[in-house]
């Protein structure tokens, strides 16, 4: 869900153009650069908050950032971000949330000595349980970075890009490094992705896996860099045509799929199962 978030993402931010992803494993870090357009004031906000998206907005665009974008923080202690001039990381270790008021005088800046004293006086049964990081929304929280950190140099974070973030993934990098180049290899799921150009992964140094799209109409071709046959395939993609989604279309098409409608005080409910 993650990688797919990730991708997701910079598919939205593609210019006229269309955009180019490199992404990379590096020690512990998932690292994913692209040349699409740089955040917005609007996409920081988003980031930083909850349940709120530019993408809502637009029609074109697949995802919600608000609350998509959060799935990078399932199996993440660092996430860093570059972006438009600014850097700044949301850091799960941050020495700030482990102190309860310290947190709070941070996030209300403009509350007077009183009112803070007040605050603390109202909330001491928190204070009391409080359990540092795990009772704090640290995904919202980013710090600025005025330097590169020293694990990142040397890595695609630094080239030349709109976009670029990093996620410190602890021990599950090899999973994930593994998992990423699975996904590579099958590149149908780029059909999915409307304006993303090429996608390429660093396996091991100057070793690239690379997959490019072309459309001419509404034939796709997608030609990847390391199968042995294969190594272009046509698709012809059709929108907004009537597929019928019923049991009668699964059973004739031989798809091992049964769809249920479950009636429950006066709602609807429709289930899919595999066979």
């Amino acid at each position: 869900r993650m990688f797919y978030e990730l991708l997701q993402n910079a598919d939205d931010a593609s210019s006229l153009k269309g955009v180019k992803v490199m992404i990379q494993v590096k020690g512990n870090f998932l690292i994913l650069t692209h040349d699409g357009l740089s955040f917005s004031r609007q996409d920081f906000r988003s980031i930083v908050s909850t349940a709120n998206s530019t993408k809502r907005l637009d029609r074109k665009k697949t995802g919600y950032k608000g609350i998509g974008f959060k799935s990078v923080f399932t199996d993440s202690q660092k996430v860093y971000i570059k972006t438009g001039g600014f850097f700044f990381v949301f850091d799960k270790g941050a020495e700030l949330f482990k102190n309860f008021r310290q947190f709070y005088q941070y996030v209300n800046p403009l509350y007077t000595e009183e009112q803070l004293n007040l605050f603390f006086d109202e909330n001491i049964e928190y204070e009391e349980e409080f359990e540092q990081v795990d009772h704090l929304p640290w995904q919202i929280l980013p710090f600025w970075v005025e330097n590169c950190p020293e694990v990142l140099i040397g890595t695609t974070f630094q080239r030349n890009c709109n976009v670029a973030i990093a996620l410190e993934l602890n021990s599950t990098s090899e999973k994930y490094k593994e998992m990423i180049k699975g996904i590579i290899q099958k590149p149908r799921f780029m059909l999915f992705l409307r304006n993303t150009q090429r996608i390429q992964f660093e396996d091991k140094k100057w070793d690239i896996l690379s997959i490019a799209k072309h459309v001419n109409g509404n034939v796709v071709t997608l030609k990847n860099s390391f199968a042995s046959d294969e190594r272009e395939v046509s698709y012809i993609v059709k929108n907004d045509h009537d597929i019928p989604v019923t049991n009668e279309a699964f059973e004739l098409s031989g798809m091992p799929i049964v769809k249920e409608c479950q009636t429950t005080v006066g709602k609807e409910k429709w289930y899919l199962y595999q066979i």
